[in-house]
């Protein structure tokens, strides 16, 4: 009985992790397409002010979003004395078009 309950439990916890990593992708995946639209697809560099006021996201957003990002070498930081920006790499920018062909 208290191995079936396990069981059962390991395959909620399986779950509930692929539900938020699938959240985490989605989110990640939103404020990139906006860095890619915002910066002339993909050719210019994003401040995390536009993302908030004209992609309409959190601060909390953009920050997990960008740490994904950083993970899989997908962002370049460009921040200068003027404040902090974002370039998409190339890899970033084929993910991208190809989301946005779905």
């Amino acid at each position: 009985m208290i191995s079936e309950l396990k069981a059962a439990l390991d395959i909620v916890d399986s779950i509930l992790q692929k539900a938020k990593a699938s959240a985490v992708e989605r989110n990640r995946d939103r404020v990139l397409v906006a860095i890619y639209r915002l910066g002339d697809n993909g050719h210019k560099s994003v401040t995390p002010e536009q993302l908030e006021t004209q992609g309409g996201f959190s601060k909390s957003q953009v920050l997990k979003a960008i740490e994904e990002a950083e993970e899989k070498d997908w962002i370049i930081d460009v921040s200068s004395f003027s404040g902090t920006a974002w370039l998409l790499k190339p890899k970033a920018i084929y993910h991208i078009e190809g989301l946005l062909k779905r």
